[in-house]
């Protein structure tokens, strides 16, 4: 099978080869990578796996045979896929191996009805949902790397606010770089790069002395991260457009403190309307142990209901029902 792999976010930073890379990992095949620019006769491919493209180029896309990606455990978001979708492109729908969860909680079923009915494919990238997701037209199975069942909370929360997210304006890192200087505590962030000013935030960020970044880190280096941080802190501008990264906090057992902003405003373990106040609260966790504690405790509470919706399916036993 001759594929395709577009990204068009490679043009804006100069192709990383990191990302690239990752590109590969992320869909279990080999095969040609290029931006939208540089892809030459799209016909001749039986197969385009679309991470993320520009939306000038939606239209070029149109009736194509399609892998779109809003499954990225490098917490890429899913509103190009379903952006594509209502681009008409009815050949193909993928989707994350927690789509059930996703779908439920951000309310996106009425992405269903963009799908050709008569001829869908459905790349699932995680082979443990075959177990019990039955259905009726032909499906793909391609594992990611790590499952919730790897990402396990840890005893050892060490000194350091944790932080996950694109390098761009609309999550807006500084904000996090601030508070961690204002508090006196450590930083670390791992960031995805977005768009062509990344060099320039980076060279902003280099002037906070107490933060450390991780650029495009692989994910079981990133969940390790979550892991052993005393809380994530998401201080964004803008509403969270999905939340993935609040989901893989909980699911690491680690407190996320945040905006009541976004389509999972109910994931984050407690939330704080305003630059300072979320700050005081952050503030509050670290020197009060019994705060601390009860955070954890509500973390672990969210996350074993997060797992038994995962493990179980319980709510999606019918869920492909009149679908094919």
């Amino acid at each position: 099978m001759k594929i395709l792999h577009l990204n068009d976010y490679l043009s804006g930073y100069g192709g990383s080869e990191v990302v690239m890379n990752n590109i590969v990992r992320v869909s279990s095949h080999e095969g040609e990578i290029s931006t939208f620019e540089d892809a030459q006769d799209l016909d001749s491919y039986d197969l385009i796996h679309v991470h993320n493209v520009w939306s000038k180029n939606f239209d070029k896309l149109k009736g194509r045979k399609l892998v779109m990606s809003i499954h990225d455990y490098r917490l890429t978001k899913c509103m190009i896929g379903m952006r594509l979708c209502e681009a008409e492109n009815r050949n193909c729908l993928t989707c994350r191996g927690l789509l059930g969860f996703y779908l439920n909680h951000l309310r996106i079923r009425p992405l269903w009805k963009f799908v050709d009915k008569q001829s869908p494919t459905l790349v699932v990238h995680s082979s443990y949902m075959k177990d019990y997701y039955k259905p009726k037209f032909d499906t793909t199975y391609m594992p990611i790397p790590l499952e919730v069942k790897d990402m396990n909370p840890s005893d050892n929360h060490e000194d350091y606010l944790f932080f996950s997210a694109r390098c761009s304006n609309e999550k807006n890192p500084f904000a996090f770089a601030r508070m961690c200087k204002e508090i006196g505590i450590k930083g670390i962030m791992a960031l995805t790069i977005s768009n062509t000013y990344f060099k320039r935030y980076m060279r902003q960020l280099q002037k906070f002395p107490n933060i450390e970044v991780f650029i495009e880190p692989e994910f079981k280096e990133q969940v390790d991260l979550y892991r052993h941080a005393k809380l994530t802190v998401h201080p964004y501008k803008y509403a969270e457009p999905f939340g993935i990264s609040c989901v893989n906090s909980i699911l690491c057992g680690t407190p996320l403190l945040s905006y009541p902003y976004g389509n999972l405003p109910h994931v984050s373990t407690l939330t704080a309307y305003g630059y300072e106040p979320l700050k005081n609260m952050v503030i509050g966790a670290l020197e009060s142990p019994s705060f601390y504690e009860a955070l954890v405790k509500k973390t672990l509470d969210m996350r074993k209901e997060f797992v038994d919706e995962f493990d179980c399916g319980k709510r999606w036993d019918n869920f492909y029902e009149g679908i094919a």
